[in-house]
């Protein structure tokens, strides 16, 4: 287990963080509802290792496979590194030095969904429960414009506490970069729960990492129990899921920054991707509560964070239409069945169901964006079956 302190990097890092610069919110009447999916039969699961195999050229177009992986690192792309798992197995693994498949990566806000993916198993253990309300945990909940958030508003960012989550557009003004590095770092969560409240909760969505690091602090007085806490996304998930190198980040009040300060490996990463390709089951045992991955990936209150181009869900993206326009999606070149955990700097981590595969792609997209969908058409193209 790793856990590591923060430790105030300055402002080149203050400037890192993941996340969506959110400065406008509507609301779009687009109903959708979330993944469907069933753990597939494999004939091996990637506990102890993935297993590594050259793409059948019965089921790849090599040409074109080979033109999706140039394109990734491609300049001025920086990728440092890309993974793809097929049916179980990596069949696309490459990186840009100094990285390697050993080499931890920031995760950034990729770190919220595997958080949400420790409270689905708290859920599943009757831990907690996402329709409590959140002054069952925490005392700051009990004034009374707060006393009727509950776990679901924080893992869909509706809660209705007032955030501004930018970076380098407008530091100065952001309540998240006081969060992570000045007046709010001893105690993240609780400087997150006492900004004041600017809508009902469920009203609209305005994304806030202060909302999963106060999701950090819920579990830890759900557990009451510290050196449980310190250890449960071990004991609970990396560990089931073979994952041995991870280090989670804590702020000074014992508490892990839920929201940003994840650091794995590709590979490592590639697991928890998986876990939900399959449903929330690993080696034939469920770790997250029946229809957990539907319940994740629905829409939020029918709202878009449009400013994104994205619907979100439970601390996870999906590739529904913003429109009636079926293809008025993120990313056109894919179906909807798409969702997709992503971080600031070009982090992602991408389920295809319908494909059968897991993507990671690690980058630093600060001078170029990738274009994501260009990526992902040559992708999808080159599958031939």
């Amino acid at each position: 287990m790793k856990v590591r302190n923060v430790i105030c990097l300055g402002l080149l890092t203050l400037l890192s963080l993941q996340g969506a610069c959110q400065k406008s919110y509507r609301t779009v009447s687009i109903s959708r509802g979330g993944v469907l999916l069933e753990s597939k039969p494999r004939d091996h699961w990637p506990t102890e290792a993935w297993q590594v195999v050259e793409p059948s050229a019965e089921q790849w177009d090599l040409k074109k496979l080979n033109q999706f992986v140039d394109y990734a690192f491609a300049k001025p792309n920086r990728t440092d590194g890309l993974l793809v798992i097929h049916d179980g197995k990596i069949i696309v693994e490459r990186y840009q030095q100094p990285y390697s498949q050993n080499s931890l990566h920031y995760t950034w806000s990729i770190s919220k969904s595997v958080f949400a993916t420790l409270i689905g198993i708290a859920e599943k253990q009757g831990i907690l429960n996402r329709t409590h309300m959140v002054q069952r945990y925490l005392d700051e909940f009990k004034e009374p414009s707060k006393q009727t958030i509950t776990i679901d508003h924080l893992l869909r960012m509706e809660s209705g506490l007032g955030w501004t989550e930018t970076y380098e557009y407008a530091p100065l003004y952001s309540t998240v970069v006081k969060m992570l590095y000045t007046e709010g770092s001893s105690d993240m969560a609780k400087y997150a729960s006492r900004q004041p409240m600017e809508a009902l909760p469920g009203e609209y969505i305005k994304y806030s990492s202060g909302s999963t690091n106060v999701l950090s602090a819920v579990l830890r007085n759900a557990l009451a129990d510290d050196k449980a806490y310190e250890s449960y996304p071990w004991s609970q998930l990396f560990e089931p899921l073979g994952i041995t190198t991870a280090v989670f980040e804590m702020d000074k009040a014992g508490v892990f920054v839920a929201s940003s300060y994840l650091h794995m490996t590709a590979r490592d990463l590639a697991k928890i991707g998986f876990l939900y390709l399959n449903d929330g089951i690993w080696e034939g045992d469920r770790l997250l509560p029946e229809r957990w991955v539907y319940t994740a990936t629905t829409d939020t209150m029918q709202a878009r964070v449009v400013s994104h181009r994205s619907a979100y869900g439970a601390q996870w993206y999906m590739n529904f239409a913003l429109s009636e326009d079926p293809d008025d999606r993120k990313f056109p070149s894919v179906t909807q069945n798409l969702f997709w955990a992503s971080g600031h700097w070009g982090q992602y981590l991408m389920i295809l169901p319908e494909h059968d595969i897991v993507l990671v792609r690690y980058g630093d997209d600060r001078r170029q964006r990738i274009n994501l969908d260009g990526l992902l058409k040559l992708l999808i193209e080159a599958k031939l079956s």
